[in-house]
């Protein structure tokens, strides 16, 4: 186990969040419940050693039903267009929708103090938006409302 996976593990387990871990890979998984929601938050640790990175992704575990793919789009790009750290993204084929953080430790050491940002934000990111995606997932009107009330 890589020192990255191992700041990884240390986070999870003092942010009180259950976990599982990928067999062989340096994968750790963690499920919330989002209200009307559930989601998965994935923490991919890729160890390499001229590089270590870590990303997190919470995906709803619940797809975007074709019909409002476009509308989801067009809200995340307008919460993007004001979102400091993190990505909402949506797989147009699929419905998958998810909040991305991630950090490039560089020639630095990772430690908890480190990741804790990463995935403390990662899940704040995906809770603070997921009432108003709700309603776009939701309505069948334009996205305008669910954002302006984001704001």
């Amino acid at each position: 186990m890589s020192g990255l996976f191992e700041a990884l593990i240390t986070v999870l387990r003092q942010q009180g969040m259950a976990h599982t871990v990928s067999d062989g890979r340096e994968i750790a998984e963690a499920r919330f419940n989002g209200g009307r929601f559930a989601v998965t938050m994935r923490c991919l640790a890729d160890a390499r050693t001229d590089r270590p990175m870590l990303l997190c992704y919470s995906t709803l575990d619940e797809r975007v039903p074709e019909r409002r793919r476009a509308a989801v789009a067009e809200y995340f790009n307008q919460v993007n267009s004001s979102t400091w750290i993190g990505s909402f993204e949506l797989v147009r084929e699929t419905g998958e929708a998810r909040f991305r953080t991630g950090i490039d430790f560089g020639e630095q050491r990772p430690t908890a103090d480190l990741v804790l940002p990463v995935v403390v934000l990662n899940v704040a990111g995906i809770n603070a938006r997921l009432p108003h995606l709700c309603e776009v997932i939701d309505g069948d009107d334009e996205v305008g409302a669910a954002y302006v009330a984001y704001r």
